[in-house]
């Protein structure tokens, strides 16, 4: 029986390579104890191999699953930030709807001047501000036009062509009211209006900035109709 050294067959074999051995190993003149331990060797190197291949491919499918986990992730955060701007942008809308400065009117105090006699009727002008922010570089004009009484109207504004800058602050403060003097109407067209001959119209306006826009004008609007009764009473009608 012949014997030969493992240790050095490997280190020739290793020396040799893979495809160096599997020739020589199947030349029927090699030695049979080489041949038989080529043929180990190559098997141990299959082993090694497949082993190694087999590792190889799953950690491909480990990366490959947590590369899938990583973008469902990147997925859900990037939806969830745009959500989170979404909600930020309409949280932001509905506080400047909630807290802007919004001028509002009411209804106009009427006064017949002098008390005795009247040669005019004087309109306030009432109005404040809603809002939780100062409404700024606020300007404001009446106007108390008339038509024959028979004459229909559509847009009342039209009717105004003498208008009146009222004296008021630049600034109305959050939450603030205040009234001051508007136009004046003479005790002939009143008469007039009386008797059904004129109908007289009230008109005010304002422009102002809402705190939260500095380029946008914000405007507000308000008309009403003097009427009459058969017994002289008046009220305001929208």
């Amino acid at each position: 029986m012949v014997e030969w050294d493992e240790e050095a067959l490997r280190s020739e074999f290793e020396k040799l390579g893979e495809e160096e051995v599997s020739r020589k190993a199947t030349d029927v003149l090699t030695a049979q104890h080489w041949r038989e331990a080529a043929f180990q060797w190559l098997g141990e190197k299959n082993i090694s191999r497949t082993r190694v291949d087999a590792e190889h491919r799953e950690n491909e499918r480990l990366i490959a699953r947590w590369t899938r986990i990583l973008g469902w992730f990147t997925a859900v955060l990037a939806a969830t930030s745009v959500l989170t701007l979404i909600v930020l942008y309409r949280t932001d809308e509905t506080s400047r709807l909630r807290d802007r400065a919004f001028v509002y009117f009411r209804d106009p105090q009427i006064r017949p001047y002098p008390d005795a006699n009247a040669i005019i009727w004087a309109f306030s002008i009432k109005f404040g501000n809603a809002g939780n922010m100062p409404a700024s570089r606020v300007a404001m004009r009446v106007a108390c036009p008339d038509v024959p009484f028979a004459e229909e109207v559509s847009d009342s504004f039209r009717l105004a062509t003498d208008w009146t800058t009222a004296q008021i602050a630049s600034v109305i403060g959050p939450k603030q009211e205040a009234e001051v003097q508007g136009c004046e109407v003479k005790i002939e067209k009143i008469n007039e209006a009386k008797s059904r001959h004129l109908r007289v119209f009230y008109l005010v306006e304002a422009k102002y900035l809402d705190g939260f826009d500095l380029h946008t004008t914000r405007v507000t609007q308000m008309s009403r109709a003097l009427g009459f009764d058969q017994y002289g009473g008046y009220s305001v009608q929208t």
